[in-house]
């Protein structure tokens, strides 16, 4: 199907007459970016969206909360569908989304907040070779989860999912590190630091857990590397909380 944006600038510009009634419609256009996810996002008059097109997944965002699909729903052309707020939270209701391809048309959200009761979102500016490439993404980040899976099996508490983003959020933590494990191995020596503040079992204990913690997760990203070689991983963050390490990567 051509570009709808392109047909009305073609339009505009070989039928001068309509171009009070065009112009409107171009203005309201915006692109979507999409970070190899699978997910198209854009926004319009402060109404987000998150788009799958290989999936027919949908996500609707509205003053920083996400609306999204039951679990394994799928968008269906030509009906309307209820979407939930993540939490069921009773204080906001459901967003009513109707999808008449190439356009998905959102309505109601908290106290009516969608403007005019009604966002269009034109999706025939998402070209085919982009849609094809990010089913392509999908399939190798899944790829990459079952990997995981199978390979960190033993770990202890380990979990692994796909963010919204389409980033992967791997988990999983060392079984007896307790920071309370630490501070029962040291006591109050009195000994002071350069700026004439005591130590107490307290910071011996900080310090002794922040640098295991800290070869452990050295540990984990190394481990990861090496388990995710062949999908070019990219570790962009990682955390240690408690005995736990969080390591969020994308796939280049």
């Amino acid at each position: 199907m051509p570009n709808l944006r392109n047909s009305l600038i073609r339009l505009a510009h070989d039928k001068p007459e309509l171009r009070k009634h065009l112009l409107p419609m171009l203005k309201e256009a915006y692109g979507y970016y999409s970070d190899g996810s699978g997910y198209f996002f854009g926004e319009s008059k402060g109404v987000e969206i998150g788009f799958n097109p290989s999936t027919l997944d949908l996500q609707i965002g509205l003053g920083g909360e996400w609306w999204s699909l039951k679990r394994g729903q799928k968008l269906k052309r030509g009906q309307n569908i209820l979407l939930y707020k993540r939490g069921r939270d009773p204080e906001y209701p459901e967003v009513l989304v109707s999808y008449k391809h190439p356009f998905i048309i959102v309505s109601g959200g908290p106290n009516g907040w969608v403007p005019n009761n009604q966002v269009r979102f034109d999706l025939s500016s998402i070209p085919s070779k982009q849609a094809a490439n990010s089913r392509a993404a999908d399939k190798k980040v899944d790829q990459a989860i079952a990997l995981l899976k199978r390979e960190g099996r033993r770990m202890y508490k380990m979990n692994v999912e796909k963010t919204r983003r389409g980033e992967i959020l791997f988990s999983y933590e060392i079984k007896g590190m307790d920071y309370d494990n630490y501070r029962d191995r040291y006591y109050d020596s009195g000994d002071y630091d350069d700026d004439g503040y005591g130590y107490d079992a307290g910071d011996y204990a900080g310090d002794a857990y922040g640098d295991d913690m800290s070869s452990y997760v050295d540990k984990g990203r190394e481990w990861l590397k090496r388990t995710l070689r062949d999908f070019q991983p990219k570790i962009i963050s990682d955390y240690d909380n408690y005995g736990g390490i969080e390591l969020t990567i994308t796939l280049r």
